[in-house]
């Protein structure tokens, strides 16, 4: 029975698309905890600023709650704070958790120089932000 389909498929022409990865965020106003609007207009920033902008929104939001975002998206100290652990394993979990939230983003390459500070009631984290486009110092309380 002969076949329908052809014996001999070759392409006839190859073409190569080269694409531009534009890092861009709304610029967020951090003291607020909003969006910094100019003239009542979102105003969108690039680059580094954007990582830094685009790492704190992962921080604040809670891993696998809001049906928006992916479920790999944000953070999961919640399996940390709060329970029975001592302080070097809680230290050690939340470098851990705050890496894997924060290398979801492809531009983000690692994070250095992190240390925990316990106040209270209250966990503060610091540590530089490594990513392609250079490294940028963060503060998450």
């Amino acid at each position: 029975m002969a076949s329908i389909l052809p014996l001999d498929i070759t392409p006839t022409a190859t073409t190569t698309a080269t694409t531009t990865n534009v890092i861009a965020e709304f610029l967020w106003d951090f003291t607020k905890n909003d969006f910094a609007l100019k003239d009542g207009k979102f105003q969108i920033v690039t680059g580094l600023q954007a990582l830094e902008i685009w790492a704190y929104k992962a921080l604040l939001t809670q891993q696998d709650t809001y049906a928006a975002y992916s479920t790999t998206y944000g953070q999961s100290f919640g399996t940390v704070v709060g329970k029975n652990f001592s302080r070097g394993v809680v230290e050690s979990e939340i470098k851990r958790l705050t890496l894997d939230c924060l290398t979801q983003n492809p531009n983000i390459t690692g994070i250095d120089n992190f240390s925990v500070d316990f106040t209270g009631d209250t966990l503060t984290i610091n540590f530089t932000l490594v990513t392609t486009l250079g490294t940028t110092e963060i503060s998450y309380s």
